[in-house]
């Protein structure tokens, strides 16, 4: 594991419900084991994907004056690591590009496993056509994805066409645009309608620069469908010519599909 994990005596971890679905279990056996194996403490941060970005980020702002009045001692960023797996993944590189954005102190890294950082899906790992045999439990989405119709996605649809307006309506500067982006049923995610996918705090990898990130640990395995994405991620954080990069451990490991680690982890657990 990356040396800076070593020096670090709090580990921030983050989850998200992997974007759509899935049960915390195996988030929490991954943490578990990790804590015992460095001998650190860990705060948890969980979020429901049942909100969409913009309602996440009002609920944060919401609390953090009550929380700066709390009593609670700072800690030095470098004794901080912020991780995650997948989605959690995914929004600890957002977090350090929203850090290094908003000018403030880095934390002493990042570690990820199979973070996902591409929410347009478009890196080829995600729509070929993997092996027969191949144990990565997330769907090809070639074919594009189809949501059964109900009272909720009624009313998500609604709120969607909603927040599409206003995001619309206001002066974010020069941004990509096009007509299907106003129909929900085309949408690609639950989680952001179309034009706001290539936000770099929603899609890390699609950011200008991954320049000034803190030391990176990313995690990924050669048979999931977000191995080139992480992959790509890794080279545009450490291109010497183009950017000034971060040192950085990217380890692929063989015949592992996507979140690897915590199945493991949670066999162990049992």
């Amino acid at each position: 594991m990356a040396d800076f994990i070593k020096f670090s005596p709090l580990l921030i971890s983050t989850t998200i419900k992997h974007y759509l679905n899935g049960p915390p279990r195996p988030s929490w056996d991954l943490k578990c084991h990790v804590t015992w194996a460095i001998m650190r403490s860990i705060f948890s941060v969980s979020k429901s994907n049942a909100k969409t970005i913009e309602q996440m980020q009002e609920d944060s702002f919401r609390s953090t004056p009550a929380q700066a009045d709390a009593g609670f001692e700072p800690l030095n960023p470098k004794n901080i690591v912020i991780s995650g797996a997948s989605a959690g993944g995914g929004l600890s590189l957002a977090l350090g590009l929203a850090i290094r954005d908003a000018g403030l102190p880095s934390c002493a890294g990042i570690i990820c496993w199979s973070p996902m950082v591409d929410l347009t899906h478009s890196m080829p790992s995600m729509l070929e056509k993997l092996e027969e045999e191949s144990i990565d439990f997330l769907p090809n989405l070639a074919k594009g994805i189809n949501y059964a119709e109900s009272q909720v996605s009624k009313e998500f649809k609604e709120k969607a066409a909603a927040l599409t307006a206003k995001i619309k309506k206001q002066n974010l500067g020069p941004k990509i645009w096009h007509d299907s982006f106003d129909r929900t049923d085309g949408r690609l995610e639950l989680y952001a309608p179309n034009e706001g996918l290539a936000i770099p705090y929603v899609s890390p990898m699609l950011a200008e620069s991954l320049c000034n990130l803190p030391p990176l640990l990313l995690v990924a395995g050669d048979d999931e469908r977000l191995r080139d994405e992480i992959i790509y991620f890794a080279h545009r954080s450490a291109e010497p010519t183009k950017y000034k990069g971060p040192s950085y451990n990217a380890a692929i490991k063989d015949h592992r599909g996507h979140m690897s680690d915590t199945i493991i982890c949670s066999q162990r657990v049992k």
